[in-house]
This record gives structure tokens, C-alpha cells and sequence, in this order.
């Protein structure tokens, strides 16, 4: 099972072997990240017990609750700036390597295992949901 973590960049693979946004940085984002930001004395089992709870409950109305997701990340064109092509060259190499996560696939996230649902070619590429 891959180990991911929040922040971390990753391509991920739809079930026909194509991969989703190709040319874009795609980073691993959770709420149990940013539900401990906000409230600095929470542990992370209680922030993860937390998140378990809203998600049994949006599931038991007939919903999913997302506890993390992949987004590619915004693009700006800018001009050329002194170290721009070192910079470019860093980003393409990131991607490159990247750890590719396929639709379906079991993964953890920051020690927590999700199914990985492949979205496609949106601003969400995927979304990582907790496993029953």
C-alpha cells in the first residue's frame, strides 16, 4: 500500500491506464490538516475520529463526505525571471517522479488508509474517501 502525505505531490491513473491532468502538479490535500490548524490542541485521533463520524453520518443520507482529495495545483504565466528555466526544470522533474496512484487503488494518507475514486481531468482530479 503507497504512503502519501498531505502536501505531497502525485499523478494519478484512471482504469484505462490514462493518465489525469499529465501537465499539471497534482498535490494531496485532507481536512484532518486543516481541522488541526484551526484548532491546535485537537489530536490526530481526535480529528480523525471526528472526520469518521461526519462521514458514517453524510453516508447513512445517501452522501460521501470527502476527507481528502488531489487538486491540481493553480498556474500563472509569468514572465521570464532569473532562475525561471532551474525552477521549471525542478517542477517537471517533481512530476516526473511522482508516485502514480491508480482509481481503486488502497493508499495511506498521513497513516490513514482511503479508496482512492478517480475523478478525471477537473480541478479535483480524485478524491480519497475512508474505506468501509
Amino acid at each position: 500500500m503507497k504512503q502519501l502525505s498531505s502536501g505531497q505531490q502525485i499523478r494519478v491513473r484512471k482504469a484505462n491506464g490514462k493518465i489525469v491532468a499529465p501537465y499539471s502538479e497534482v498535490i494531496v490535500h485532507t481536512l484532518l490538516e486543516c481541522k488541526r490548524a484551526r484548532n491546535q490542541e485537537m489530536t490526530w485521533d481526535e480529528a480523525v475520529a471526528e472526520e469518521q463520524e461526519k462521514a458514517e453520518r453524510f453516508k447513512s443520507k445517501g452522501y460521501n463526505w470527502v476527507p481528502a482529495w488531489a487538486a491540481q495545483s493553480p498556474h500563472v504565466l509569468v514572465a521570464d525571471y532569473p532562475g525561471k528555466a532551474d525552477d521549471v526544470a525542478k517542477r517537471n522533474e517533481a512530476r516526473a517522479n511522482a508516485v502514480i496512484i491508480d482509481d481503486g487503488e488502497h493508499v495511506l494518507i498521513d497513516g490513514i488508509e482511503f479508496v482512492t475514486k478517480v475523478l478525471g481531468d477537473y480541478s479535483e482530479v480524485a478524491h480519497f474517501v475512508f474505506t468501509a
